[in-house]
């Protein structure tokens, strides 16, 4: 521990950080707020993470374990820091100069809650800026939307009161990935209360050797924790019915992932499996915007992007429909709803193309909608698809 205790821990779990590792402790030392030390917690790593650690000191605390993961690289952080708030940093990622200042700020003005977030903005593993940004639409952090929608904050924008983990416990060990979900909804089970700064204070990268960039990887580590989640912590009955849901999410996030990487017959086995889990789905316009979407990678989601691209989109996403619709492993029930996703996937192209103002497209879209399931049940598609129309005639 150090002679003085310091104000905020910040904690930097590294595996093989040496290409970015340097360019992030600079951010850190450039803090407008400097009551603060710093652990890199090295988890195995075989590149230069050491030496690179060890020329910060003093400010700078190293610390060297096997290679464990980052779950136990964060704990070794937790209960080797000496800080009252905590203060979370990936080791490619970056942080403004008034980001600590922020969060202690926050947390000062805010004593009723006991975690403080800003918003990201991505970057690509040259530094350059990408159009997408983090956490840009949240302004509250609720158990259900960390239930169905993964973490709506990144760790690298969060600060929390040390007692926290006094509560909950610290990161679980078994879990590789999907540990910080795991964690926040630990969090919010016990009412822990967050608000958000809404300032893009935290640079986000994305690279190929992101620890994420598996798709398969990814969808296994998230399936262990919404299976604990949902069978082993103390969720309210009320959030257990969103089991089905939450599950299709994290398949409907896998396929995609497989589609960007032209892994193209996983990705429809993995949106079938997807649909099965939650039939209701194929039904509903929002998945298929959600689709279009994530067909763009990480960092390219941003709404000008979807619409900037969106021609291109539309013809890859009817490919991924077409083969979802026409898998061999599509059960009877979802092949009696072909029609109401075709319905569905036209309403929410409407409603796209309303966005970019292509009338002409939109107006087509929303006609294909109606015209493909014009006596199905779907009164949410007829609305979509109308509510597109009715703009459209106006223009």
């Amino acid at each position: 521990m150090p002679a003085h205790q310091p104000k905020v821990t910040v904690i930097i779990p590294a595996h093989n950080a040496g290409a970015y590792l340097r360019t992030t402790l600079q951010g850190v030392m450039a803090q407008t707020f400097q009551d603060f030390e710093v652990l890199v917690v090295d988890d195995g790593s075989t590149d230069d993470t050491a030496a690179i650690a060890r020329s910060f000191a003093p400010k700078v605390r190293y610390l060297h374990q096997a290679n464990a993961g980052p779950s136990a690289a964060r704990n070794a952080g937790i209960t080797g820091s000496a800080g009252a708030i905590l203060a979370f940093l990936d080791a490619d990622d970056l942080w403004q100069p008034e980001l600590l200042q922020t969060h202690v700020e926050s947390l000062e003005a805010h004593a009723e809650v006991e975690g403080t977030f800003v918003w990201a903005r991505f970057i690509d593993q040259h530094g350059q800026t990408l159009p997408d940004t983090l956490g840009g639409h949240v302004e509250e952090i609720t158990l259900r939307r960390v239930l169905l929608g993964g973490t709506p904050v990144q760790f690298s924008t969060l600060a929390v009161r040390r007692e926290v983990f006094d509560r909950i416990g610290l990161f679980d060990p078994a879990l590789r990935q999907s540990e910080d979900w795991d964690v926040m909804v630990r969090m919010l089970i016990v009412g822990v209360r967050f608000t958000g700064v809404q300032r893009v204070l935290v640079l986000r990268r994305v690279h190929p050797d992101s620890l994420t960039a598996d798709p398969g990887d990814a969808l296994r580590w998230a399936r262990l924790a919404r299976e604990k989640a949902f069978t082993r912590l103390p969720i309210p009955a009320e959030y257990q019915a969103l089991a089905p849901l939450a599950t299709f999410r994290i398949l409907h996030r896998a396929a995609l992932g497989y589609w960007r990487r032209h892994a193209r017959d996983a990705a429809a086995e993995r949106l079938v499996e997807a649909l099965e889990a939650y039939p209701a789905a194929a039904r509903q316009p929002q998945t298929y915007a959600g689709l279009i979407s994530r067909l763009l990678p990480s960092g390219h989601r941003s709404s000008e992007e979807v619409l900037a691209q969106l021609d291109r989109l539309t013809g890859e996403a009817e490919q991924l429909l077409r083969a979802v619709l026409e898998h061999p492993q599509l059960s009877a029930g979802l092949q009696r709803q072909r029609r109401a996703a075709w319905s569905a996937f036209h309403a929410a192209l409407a409603f796209l193309y309303m966005k970019k103002r292509c009338w002409l497209a939109a107006a087509a879209h929303a006609a294909h909608a109606v015209a493909v399931s014009p006596a199905t049940p779907l009164r949410g598609v007829a609305s979509y698809a109308s509510r597109a129309a009715a703009l459209i005639t106006r223009h």
